[in-house]
């Protein structure tokens, strides 16, 4: 999405590496990306790089979303568990809390994009590549109003689309999207999600809406340099 919503196309890529070379971001100084992942990892008391227990914009992000969204937002893990054979042990040893399924399938990405930020933050990855929450900005466009049903029904994927719609995605432009999707691979609501971050980037980024964070405290990682928030417009 550069010029407008209706120039909106899908980018596949093994990681996120090779995304970014893709996104071509030398071309443009006040690129902003949306990832929904987790950016800027705690590690408890004792920690190197930072000393939290927890991230504060998780239970802020829940906060903003109605109850039967809440669960779409997980604690994050902390780095030592991201970089142990046994995640939800460590994790529970670092911060006396187990992980839930759902974060331990996704820790190889959750340290892939960790790996990435670090080897980037002196090149200023942290002012162009942010965490946001998919579900957050759905609301937003939809005039702030909770959404009904579940992203993986197809009454969802139906929802989600007319809401992209209306925010100036043209809907061809979402059916030509949505037909890359494959089993086990990229899923529909996959496809949408990451449609919506960029909308919101772009309306940021364009000075059509504000950037918002969920969290008003300041939490940082790697000695100050990463803040670990969840902007949305």
């Amino acid at each position: 999405m550069e010029d407008s919503p209706a120039t909106t196309e899908l980018l596949l890529a093994p990681n996120i590496t090779e995304l970014w070379a893709l996104l071509q971001p030398e071309r443009c100084e006040d690129i902003l990306v949306f990832i929904d992942m987790p950016i800027g990892l705690p590690e408890g008391e004792q920690g190197n790089n930072n000393t939290h227990s927890l991230r504060i914009s998780d239970a802020d992000c829940r906060k903003l979303l109605p109850v039967k969204r809440k669960s779409s937002v997980f604690n994050t893990p902390t780095r030592q568990a991201t970089y142990s054979g046994t995640p939800s042990e460590t994790n529970f040893a670092i911060v006396q809390k187990k992980l839930s399924k759902q974060s331990e399938n996704i820790i190889p990405k959750i340290r892939e994009v960790d790996l990435f930020m670090k080897a980037n933050l002196p090149y200023g990855i942290q002012h162009q590549m942010e965490e946001s929450h998919p579900e957050l900005n759905f609301q937003r466009f939809n005039g702030n109003m909770a959404l009904t049903h579940n992203k993986k029904t197809k009454e969802g994927i139906v929802e989600r689309s007319l809401i992209l719609q209306n925010a100036s995605i043209p809907a061809a432009v979402i059916e030509s999207m949505l037909s890359h999707a494959r089993a086990n691979e990229v899923s529909k609501d996959d496809i949408l999600d990451a449609a919506v971050l960029a909308l919101a980037a772009y309306n940021i980024s364009s000075g059509i809406r504000t950037k918002l964070k969920v969290s008003p405290s300041e939490q940082y990682d790697y000695a100050g340099e990463l803040e670990m928030n969840i902007s949305y417009c």
